[in-house]
């Protein structure tokens, strides 16, 4: 192979990796801005999203094609980071994988309450180089751990609270709750 033959493939591959960075990248800007149509033009026309099912988790959505995906993003209750790491990128030809280990954070009403959620996990990625460019196939979400706190916040009044009369005996009852 020339010289010149090889130095086109090495950069073609640079070019490949940074094009993958700039998707994942992009992924989590528009998802936590509930830009969907943004988020939805990251995958093939016919990309899909799922979360992997585990014994201990129910059913995971499945969602394809870009106008579910954008959907999705836009009505998506929780206002959300996400933080991923650097992504493990395998390359072959027109195609490529990865695995990338995220962090998400979250708040959103639930049951009128304000609640706040917390994850680990990682996303398997399947990709695919189109006319567009790299675009996301398949994306799994795994979670490794996942924590939902009630946040009811902090309320400054003072509460009106009427302290009961002394017993007779001198001695207050001691109340256990549990």
């Amino acid at each position: 192979m020339s010289d010149l033959k090889n130095l086109e493939l090495r950069l073609r591959r640079v070019e490949d990796q940074l094009e993958l960075l700039r998707l994942e990248g992009a992924y989590a800007y528009h998802y936590d801005r509930k830009d969907g149509q943004a988020w939805a033009a990251l995958f093939t026309e016919d990309g899909f999203y799922t979360r992997r099912q585990l014994a201990t988790t129910s059913d995971g959505n499945i969602l394809q094609g870009r106008a579910n995906l954008a959907r999705y993003c836009e009505t998506d209750r929780m206002s959300c980071v996400h933080m991923l790491h650097l992504p493990h990128f395998v390359i072959d030809g027109d195609s490529a994988t990865s695995r990338i280990l995220v962090q998400y954070r979250a708040q959103y009403i639930d049951n009128g309450q304000p609640a706040q959620t917390q994850s680990t996990g990682c996303y398997d990625v399947t990709y695919r180089r189109t006319e567009e460019g790299w675009r996301i196939w398949r994306r799994i979400n795994s979670f490794y751990e996942r924590q939902v706190n009630i946040a009811f916040g902090f309320d400054p009044s003072v509460p009106e609270i009427e302290a009961p009369p002394r017993p007779a005996s001198g001695e207050y009852p001691r109340v256990e709750r549990k």
